[in-house]
């Protein structure tokens, strides 16, 4: 069948472009209207945190101070209720060689300043993010992990901080500095006290955490986290804040992405639940609330429970992860884009 194009001139006699039949502009719309309205995915990817389940974890804390002479256990042993995790000399049962020394180098400093920089930051980080996570619309779970979140980096700060003092101890009064010799007492002397009593382990299961060193004072610190049998492996990450509502919707799938760097347990087992927090995470905040994390926009903390069990190296270790939205019309998505 033959179209029809109307060409027109101007007064001038100058011929002007053909205009189309006004039956094609309805097809143009329905065509635009198809576009914008295809249902489309979007997908959000991550990177979390292998690690058990949080709320399992057994946190062993001393309850009396002391000094511990020596580490018995290791990451990752397993153990029973009374194996000995570390051993320690009680408070007054104990004195410390300390040897005067000049000062350090500023290269020889450099180390503990570092340390000292790093803790500041984190403890920072830390105090800004509680209080959030602490009242609506923070969920119950994240308030719970607030107080986690709290322990775990007051005593892996402190622990680093302490390592590196023992380090400044030994350069600053030589080989011998800061020994720890046990007080006899009855007999009136001291002696370098290479054994202690042990300290036991208050429950069952496997060692996910150990923050234990010689000359290591006892007091008011977490020092291990032991994982129970049968305890729940999760990825803990962040997703965008703007996403918060897409995720919630219920309708979605998650997944552990593999790749070459990707543990091969982990990339293996499938996401069985997704939880999903409510408590803005800041980017600069990120990194220190759980090191291994980052965030390029306000974020909120997201569980993704693993259903299958996974190599205990695998904790600890930053995986990526891929959420699938709902499918929704192409202009929706973009509109909560740009939202």
């Amino acid at each position: 069948m033959a179209v029809t194009v109307t060409v027109t001139e101007s007064p001038a006699g100058r011929r002007l472009v053909p205009r189309a039949p006004r039956r094609l502009v309805p097809l143009a719309v329905a065509a635009m209207l198809v576009f914008l309205l295809f249902p489309v995915q979007r997908r959000i990817d991550g990177v979390g945190i292998v690690q058990p389940v949080f709320e399992r974890l057994v946190i062993v804390r001393p309850e009396w101070g002391g000094m511990v002479t020596r580490v018995e256990a290791r990451r990752f042993d397993r153990v029973e209720i009374g194996t000995p995790l570390f051993e320690f000399a009680r408070e007054r049962e104990y004195a410390m060689l300390v040897r005067s020394g000049g000062a350090l180098r500023d290269d020889e400093s450099q180390p503990l300043r570092a340390v000292e920089e790093r803790r500041a930051a984190r403890m920072e980080a830390v105090r800004a993010w509680i209080p959030r996570a602490s009242s609506p619309p923070a969920t119950g779970w994240e308030r719970q992990i607030a107080t986690w979140v709290r322990e775990r980096a007051h005593t892996e700060s402190a622990y680093e901080r302490l390592v590196a003092m023992l380090g400044d101890g030994e350069r600053r009064g030589g080989a011998g500095a800061g020994e720890v010799r046990a007080v006899d007492h009855a007999a009136g002397r001291r002696a370098p006290a290479r054994d202690g009593g042990p300290f036991p382990s208050p429950a069952a299961g496997t060692i996910v955490s150990l923050w234990v060193a010689p000359r290591m004072q006892l007091g008011g610190y977490v020092v291990a986290e032991v994982m129970p049998d049968g305890t729940p492996i999760e990825v803990l990450g962040l997703v965008p804040l703007r996403a918060v509502d897409a995720v919630a919707s219920g309708d979605v799938r998650a997944w552990v992405r593999a790749g070459k760097d990707v543990p091969a347990s982990t990339a293996a087992a499938p996401v069985t639940r997704i939880d999903l927090g409510r408590a803005p995470v800041q980017p600069a905040e990120a990194p220190h609330l759980l090191p291994g994390l980052s965030a390029e926009e306000p974020s909120v903390l997201v569980r993704l429970r693993l259903g299958a069990d996974v190599a205990l190296a695998d904790l600890g270790r930053p995986v990526p992860f891929s959420i699938a939205l709902p499918r929704r019309p192409r202009l929706w998505t973009w509109l909560a884009g740009s939202s």
